[in-house]
């Protein structure tokens, strides 16, 4: 079994890096579709704006 909680841990941690080694690191879905570059680039953008929103 996948500890889901574990790889969102390692996403957060990672939001800091450049977006290529993100993209990298993970694969991005939505059930069983890939997302492309492009949408898990906005993810990315959406993850960090609510971040930083709740510092």
């Amino acid at each position: 079994m996948v500890d889901i909680d574990k790889h969102v841990r390692d996403l957060v941690d990672a939001l800091h890096l450049d977006d290529d080694i993100i993209l990298k690191q993970f694969n991005f879905a939505l059930g069983e579709r890939e997302l492309t570059r492009e949408e898990a680039l906005r993810f990315l953008a959406f993850l960090r704006s609510e971040l930083n929103a709740k510092r």
